[in-house]
């Protein structure tokens, strides 16, 4: 998280906390200094390394002018380093497959966006192609992702892919790879 200072001003004196937007947590130090600040970073704070929790945070930047007049400003973040779940339960990996088949899996986070279902020809394919999902921009846990009609397919090995996305840019992503047959064989 990068916090800046504002265009065409000059910070003297500052101070930049963090808490929990609980209302009685303590405020915790990202950055201070007296030195002026002029078109760069105030603050910059490691929120994966820090070990700090996901959750809801107030941030409050506090600068004194020349005079030494206070001013404070606060802002809300939701900060969320954890990686959504991205699983694909069945087909089972290497599997024979043939007509419609159904993808089930999780594709899940606290703060869930979006998730995309795709395939492509081989065990690492240069192309993918969009299986529409189930249901659409909700998470499933262990639920039907997709239905993929394999059909006019080439008989071959191909390769699904389940990529999930949250709402603060983080991905994650699984790839399972799949025997298209004309028959099921046992």
């Amino acid at each position: 998280l990068m916090i800046r200072r504002p265009p065409r001003s000059t910070l003297f004196p500052y101070t930049t906390l963090f808490r929990s937007s609980g209302n009685n947590s303590d405020w915790f130090t990202i950055g201070q200094s007296s030195v002026p600040v002029e078109d760069n970073v105030l603050a910059a704070w490691d929120t994966q390394s820090s070990g700090v929790a996901d959750g809801y945070y107030i941030i409050r930047l506090t600068v004194f002018d020349t005079n030494g007049k206070e001013n404070t400003a606060t802002t809300g973040i939701v900060l969320d380093n954890t990686l959504p779940e991205a699983i694909i339960i069945d087909p089972l990996d290497s599997s024979e497959v043939m007509g419609i088949v159904e993808i089930r899996g999780t594709a899940q986070d606290a703060n869930f966006n979006s998730f995309s279902v795709k395939y492509g020809l081989g065990i690492t394919p240069s192309e993918w192609f969009d299986i529409p999902p189930t249901i659409i921009n909700q998470g499933l846990t262990n639920g039907p992702l997709a239905f993929w009609y394999t059909g006019e397919l080439e008989l071959d090995t191909y390769t699904l892919k389940l990529e999930v996305f949250d709402k603060a840019g983080n991905s994650a992503e699984t790839n399972r790879s799949e025997e298209h047959t004309s028959e099921l064989q046992s």
